[in-house]
């Protein structure tokens, strides 16, 4: 079953692996779990600079 349309664009990054262990959470990403739960909690808060000219706020998953 393929998931892309004829309109859509896969791309494909690969290399060397990182030497540290990387964390992920959603938009997130840190070699420290302490930056990272730093980071979610700056998002919770709004607290990272806004765009111009954008007033949307995307809530962060719960997951």
């Amino acid at each position: 079953m393929c998931l892309l349309s004829h309109n859509s664009h896969l791309l494909l990054f690969g290399g060397k692996p990182f030497e540290e262990e990387r964390f992920i959470y959603w938009n997130f990403v840190s070699s420290s779990k302490e930056k990272l739960e730093k980071a979610k909690e700056d998002w919770r808060n709004k607290a990272f600079p806004k765009v111009p000219g954008d007033s949307t706020y995307v809530v962060m998953p719960e997951y």
